[in-house]
């Protein structure tokens, strides 16, 4: 599975200063939930966050993000 993008400013909104993100900064991340429509939540740094997520994704499964 390629790396999942993810907007540096949502996850500077979330995470504020507690990590250091930047554009290229690789995150890793696990699949808490994910429904029908293709939306679900992961876990970055101890917190969750909706997304929008691939078909092939479970819950349980780590992911690897790349901050853009």
């Amino acid at each position: 599975m390629d790396p999942i993008a993810v907007d540096v400013r949502l996850i500077k909104a979330v995470l504020g200063a507690e990590l250091k993100i930047a554009p290229g900064r690789v995150l890793m991340a696990r699949v808490v939930a994910v429904d029908p429509r293709g939306r679900g939540s992961l876990n970055i740094a101890g917190l969750t966050l909706e997304a929008k997520l691939p078909k092939d994704v479970q819950p349980g499964q780590e992911l690897r993000l790349t901050v853009r």
